[in-house]
């Protein structure tokens, strides 16, 4: 149960860090999009590095809103399955959906770290921003994920641990 707190209390502060940076990283984008339709059709003098810009934006907004996504359990998910299951399976199913989940994000974190030694080479053709903040987005994001999902299954298993306690008292 202690764990679970600490792990409760981590996910939340990364989920506000999440929701502070996609607020300005959002901006960023804003701003850089209407200058770059500003610059291409008023002045039709378009400014070069608006697009690469806007790409490194999303990339980060779309991982990192994803976490948050996640942890607001808003993130699209497939529940049809547990959700025709029997009551008394519904638990079990939730946690080894939940296993799947951080085995996927554990095997892509381990894969990306070979993508970034050669994302690390790479530079944005105008901007000459390294390749590897950018890709970078998608493993922290994934990171994040990683926390908010071994959260969650901790609060599972101590949904199972209090329905143990309580049936014992009984």
């Amino acid at each position: 149960m202690r764990l679970y707190r600490f792990f409760n209390m981590v996910s939340e502060m990364l989920n506000r860090a999440c929701k502070a940076f996609c607020l300005i990283i959002g901006s960023v984008l804003v701003v850089n999009l209407f200058l770059g339709v500003f610059t291409r059709f008023v002045l039709n003098n378009p400014l070069g590095f608006t697009e690469e810009i806007a790409r490194f934006c999303m990339l980060w907004f779309a991982f990192i809103g994803g976490s948050i996504a996640l942890r607001q359990k808003e993130l699209i998910s497939f529940t049809f399955l547990i959700d025709k299951a029997p009551k008394t399976v519904r638990q079990g199913m939730r946690i080894l959906n939940l296993v799947l989940v951080i085995v996927f994000l554990s095997v892509f974190l381990a894969a990306g770290t070979d993508a970034m030694k050669i994302f690390r080479f790479g530079k944005a053709s105008v901007t000459k921003i390294n390749q590897a903040w950018t890709a970078s987005g998608i493993y922290v994001g994934a990171a994040v994920m990683l926390i908010h999902c071994i959260t969650d299954l901790l609060k599972e298993f101590s949904m199972v641990l209090q329905k143990g306690k309580g049936e014992e008292g009984l």
